[in-house]
């Protein structure tokens, strides 16, 4: 077995600020104040520790045969973290890992991307709609009903770009109740990311928005 990036997930936290139904992403524990990102000691210690092993010679890497690491941050929110998620991105990369970051996307302002793209290798953004009300439906609004729309998508992916022109793009579609009938292709088609993940909503917490297996068919393929 042998593959070529190993890829190690990074919740640094589970605050967000949307609420998706269906998101499974939340600790055991309550207590945010417990999460790593408090100390910059600590995440400095994990991400060190982290490339320290992982890009050195180790017995995972014998049995996969590895050729490069990327760590892969996530929530949660992590942008939410603002100052803090950006010197984690920036560490991470003087260590020699890659990096990518899983996001809504909402919270990523001009001056955010300008700061991380450069240093980003992959920029997940998790869409789901292109309609504002189906969004709602879904959890993909923050308190006061700000969404990001297709347009700011686009914008978002074309900053990234612009920063970095060797970054790769990927889009994160889950299917659920809400929007197995709806047809992203043509947002798709406008931001031409270079990966379009297209998931099936788990019952983790609930089943109220899961799809029969041939509704999940259908929307692939019309998305296909």
């Amino acid at each position: 077995m042998s593959i070529q990036e190993l890829v190690i997930n990074f919740h640094m936290t589970e605050t967000c600020n949307f609420r998706c139904e269906y998101c499974y992403a939340t600790w055991d524990s309550n207590n945010s104040q417990q999460e790593l990102h408090h100390s910059y000691s600590n995440i400095k210690e994990l991400i060190t520790k982290t490339a320290n092993y992982f890009l050195n010679d180790n017995p995972i890497k014998q049995k996969l045969g590895y050729k490069t690491v990327r760590l892969n941050f996530a929530g949660g929110e992590p942008v939410m973290l603002g100052s803090r998620f950006i010197k984690a991105i920036l560490l991470a990369k003087s260590l020699g890992l890659n990096t990518s970051l899983i996001t809504n996307g909402h919270l990523l302002t001009n001056t955010i991307v300008s700061k991380i793209s450069p240093q980003l290798d992959m920029l997940e953004i998790s869409f789901d709609t292109a309609d504002h009300l189906l969004a709602d439906s879904i959890g993909r609004v923050d308190r006061k009903k700000n969404w990001l729309s297709p347009q700011r998508l686009k914008e978002i992916v074309s900053n990234y770009r612009q920063s970095n022109p060797c970054g790769m793009v990927k889009i994160n579609t889950v299917v659920n109740k809400y929007n197995w009938e709806e047809t992203l292709t043509a947002t798709i088609t406008r931001i031409m990311p270079d990966k379009w993940k297209i998931l099936r909503v788990l019952p983790v917490y609930s089943d109220s928005l899961c799809v029969t297996q041939e509704q999940y068919n259908l929307i692939k393929n019309n998305m296909a």
